[in-house]
């Protein structure tokens, strides 16, 4: 981990994983095993990446993510938080799970909710939403 990253207190960072600089990783985050982690990366609280999965540069996850084994996220991707329900007192993100073996392509966003499944492909700047995934 390089000195200009920050990890959240309740976090941990396995060994055999990499933090590049200026990334931060926020609270209650599991992190597995032989994971690489770019440069500029915001990972929310809440968030569940499987082992052996690359995130690229400059993406940011928001809360409640998990992530597959296996799996590619590119640069700049984008994970959405639509809070629901919309009113003040009782906002929650709604959970988004990607599966193991997914590659997901630089520019695209990915909205809370979306469910994909083991082995997709995600296009360069496509958006998955709720009901498209």
């Amino acid at each position: 981990m390089d000195n200009n990253s920050f990890i959240g207190a309740t976090t941990v960072i396995p060994k055999n994983s990499t933090i590049g600089m200026f990334s931060s990783v926020g609270e209650n985050c599991q992190i597995g095993e032989n994971v690489s982690i770019g440069s500029h990366v915001k990972i929310s609280n809440h968030v569940v990446i499987g082992k052996n999965c690359i995130i690229a540069d400059g993406v940011t996850i928001c809360d409640n993510v998990e992530i597959g084994e296996n799996s590619y996220i590119e640069s700049q991707v984008v994970f959405v938080e639509k809070l629901y329900p919309r009113a003040k007192d009782e906002l929650f993100a709604v959970p988004t799970r990607i599966g193991m073996n997914v590659v997901i392509h630089s520019k695209a966003v990915i909205e809370s909710g979306a469910n994909i499944g083991d082995g997709k492909i995600i296009d360069y700047g496509e958006t998955v939403g709720r009901k498209k995934s």
